[in-house]
């Protein structure tokens, strides 16, 4: 597993490229990522990519909801986007489609 973090050069988005499998052990990397990213003061997007993504746990929808409340709870602030059928399938069981913008990868 590991973790790609890319700030936007204007500072207003932050995308994390999950590689591998999103679990527990990576608790402590992904906060420790969205915390000290270099942003812009203000409240900045954040993109999850998920298009190298494996698999995810448990503790990865924690994690999101972790971020997201980080994020100041908004909606349209966190995108996960790159999603095969399977994961949002969970994501959708879980009404995580309430919580965050949710979409698909190409051909999928």
């Amino acid at each position: 597993m590991s973790l790609k973090v890319k700030v936007s050069e204007d500072g207003q988005t932050v995308t994390f490229n999950i590689i591998g499998h999103f679990r527990h052990e990576m608790h402590v990397e992904f906060r420790d990522a969205y915390q000290n990213a270099p942003v812009r003061v203000g409240a900045p997007n954040y993109i999850i990519d998920l298009i190298d993504t494996d698999t995810l746990d448990s503790s990865a929808l924690g994690m999101l909801l972790l971020l997201r409340e980080y994020a100041g709870s908004d909606r349209n602030r966190v995108s996960i986007i790159n999603c095969d059928k399977v994961t949002k399938e969970v994501f959708d069981i879980a009404n995580f489609d309430k919580l965050f913008t949710v979409s698909v990868r190409d051909g999928e």
